[in-house]
């Protein structure tokens, strides 16, 4: 079942500075001991403008943060690093069915979808670099976030067009004005250019991420 948004949590760093080996975010003075912190796999929070911002480092030219849904994830250890980066897409890396019930889905770059061709496992955008097997917080909707868009659009960017994943190497496509397609994840609250990085939006929340 997935996590329902809640308020309050602890959190190790700056929200879109999150790059923590523990599924916590804390450990003991040795390193070795994980620290229980009430910050469990999968927990979702709800976040209003001010407070996002508030929780930001922001990049030198490009705000992250804003009004939205966060959730602490795992990116899967055969993500490809230069994909989990922020405003690139993540993805679900669904766990082998033969693997223990205990095993949890974790979080992985375009490349490393299983299908390939599948882009429907859309799970949100990274904020920040985070290290393969790692923890940290992706935006998972119901706010804003800054998105990075392919090189060559299939569909001329323009305010409230929408966005569609499966750009490549985990980048986002322009869309149509008028129709939703299975990988459109939201609308360009801007028009989007080619390479470049832009603000879209996202009314739904995507919660399915099991934990």
């Amino acid at each position: 079942m997935a996590n329902v948004p809640t308020q309050g949590v602890f959190l190790p760093a700056k929200l879109n500075a999150c790059n923590f080996p523990t599924s916590t975010g804390a450990v003991d003075s040795t390193g070795t001991q994980v620290l229980p912190t009430g910050l469990t796999p999968y927990k979702v929070i709800e976040l209003g403008f001010a407070e996002a911002q508030a929780l930001q480092v922001a990049p030198p030219s490009v705000e992250q943060l804003f009004e939205g849904a966060y959730q602490w994830v795992q990116v899967d250890s055969g993500a490809v690093a230069a994909e989990v980066n922020a405003g690139l897409a993540a993805y679900y890396k669904l766990p082998n069915p033969a693997a223990p019930v205990t095993a949890l889905t974790t979080i992985t770059s375009e490349s490393s979808v299983s299908p390939a061709a599948s882009k429907s496992l859309f799970a949100g955008v990274f904020l920040n670099p985070i290290t393969p097997g790692n923890w940290g917080f992706i935006f998972v909707g119901a706010g804003r976030v800054n998105a990075t868009f392919k090189t060559t659009l299939g569909t001329n960017g323009a305010q409230g067009n929408t966005v569609v994943v499966g750009g490549g190497a985990g980048t986002f496509d322009g869309g149509s004005a008028s129709t939703e397609l299975a990988t459109t994840i939201g609308l360009q609250t801007v028009a989007a250019s080619g390479g470049g990085t832009s603000t879209i939006y996202c009314r739904e929340l995507f919660y399915r991420i099991p934990g």
